[in-house]
């Protein structure tokens, strides 16, 4: 196969071989549009031609901050196939007037020529609060400081970690059967400093508000951070908090999942249950080829109701509170 550019756009060809050991050509190409006022808080996209301005191909990962506790805001380009198009949004909560407000509705919507919707996702966005523990033992929400903008990124979403290092108070408070082996801090990715006992949500290791019943009897904490950006109808609790203190859930599942808009994690549920089996058998039979059970949606980075079947030409974009 000969493969040609000639465009003006930055784009590549490989080969990819599939789960059934096909192989695949694959071919990348990038496009970049600047969005251009009309004067009546409208855009339009107009694709960029002049390579100076044009994005280029991203080849690895580009993380916000430091690669284990931020999330990822611009991912490879190098996806191979995407059975569905992703819609990615980096951007930041503004109160209107830049006047200060207790929360603040956020929403994202995508219309078709035909002014049908292909996507409409709603968030609520707060300020800083809490959750504090109460003279009863039990746990209270604190209310929101007033704020004027805010970063929609997962790191404000319910998630997160519970962690004690070796040098932490409390580290003679993790119950024994909390504790990692020798072989499990041996090959944590924190080689250099692994935790004595570590325990993630995975479905955002970088979030807020996860809790569980030995960090808490370890760290003796009385206030632990509280998401910041929520589902409109599943709003994270004091009394979820509070099930999570009991070591149990009796809530629903919709309110432990984590709202935002930017890319998951490859190495988040749930989509790194679709990367495949990487198991014994794999290694001895299959290695250095994909699992029969990969499925090429691990590749979409979307959350889930952010993936449409197609971007058609003509669509529009309203963006609310961003």
């Amino acid at each position: 196969m000969e493969f040609r550019n000639l465009t003006p756009f930055p784009a590549l060809y490989y080969v990819m071989r599939d789960k059934d050991d096909r192989e695949n050509f694959v071919v990348v190409m990038k496009t970049t549009y600047r969005l251009t006022e009309n004067g009546t808080a409208r855009f339009w996209a107009e694709l960029i031609d002049d390579e100076a301005d044009m994005a280029l191909l991203c080849f690895q990962d580009e993380y916000r901050h430091d690669m284990h506790h931020s999330m990822v805001i611009q991912e490879s380009d190098m996806s191979p196939f995407k059975p569905r198009c992703d819609i990615i949004i980096n951007g930041t909560a503004h109160a209107l007037g830049n006047q200060p407000v207790d929360s603040l509705p956020v929403s994202v919507t995508l219309l078709s020529p035909e002014n049908q919707p292909l996507m409409n996702k709603k968030l609520v966005v707060t300020g800083e609060r809490a959750f504090r523990r109460t003279d009863k033992k039990t746990w209270e929400l604190t209310l929101p400081q007033p704020f004027t903008s805010l970063p929609v990124v997962w790191i404000y979403a319910f998630g997160g970690e519970c962690r004690i290092n070796g040098q932490d108070k409390g580290n003679d408070a993790v119950p024994e059967y909390c504790l990692l082996s020798q072989e499990a801090r041996s090959v944590h990715p924190d080689r250099n400093n692994p935790p004595l006992a570590h325990s993630v949500y995975p479905a955002n290791p970088i979030g807020r508000g996860y809790i569980t019943p030995w960090y808490l009897t370890a760290t003796q904490a009385d206030s632990f951070p509280a998401p910041r950006i929520e589902q409109p109808d599943n709003p994270f609790t004091a009394e979820a908090f509070q099930a999570l203190v009991n070591g149990h859930s009796n809530v629903p599942a919709d309110v432990y999942r984590p709202a935002g808009l930017g890319i998951t994690g490859r190495s988040w549920q749930p989509r790194l249950a679709r990367a495949g089996t990487y198991d014994h058998s794999w290694l001895t039979q299959r290695h250095p080829y994909l699992p029969q059970d990969f499925e090429f949606s691990y590749w979409n980075a979307a959350p889930e109701d952010q993936q449409i079947a197609a971007l058609p030409p003509g669509c529009r974009f309203i963006l609310s509170g961003l």
